[in-house]
C-alpha cells in the first residue's frame, strides 16, 4: 500500500518532499525506495526540463 500511495502521488505531480512527509520518512532516499515514476511521467519530466 505504501508503494502504491507513493507512486500515485508522484505520478500525479506531488513533490517528493510532500510524499516523504505523508509517509513519515526522515530521508527522501527512503521515500524513493517506495516510489517509481510511470513511463509517461518520466517522459513528461524529461520534456519539461531538458527539451526546449
Amino acid at each position: 500500500m505504501r508503494h502504491t500511495l507513493a507512486t500515485v502521488l508522484l505520478n500525479q505531480g506531488a513533490p517528493l518532499v510532500a510524499v516523504q512527509s505523508i509517509l513519515g520518512h526522515d530521508k527522501p532516499e527512503t521515500t524513493q525506495l517506495y516510489a517509481s515514476l510511470s513511463g509517461t511521467a518520466r517522459q513528461q519530466a524529461y520534456l519539461r526540463y531538458f527539451v526546449q
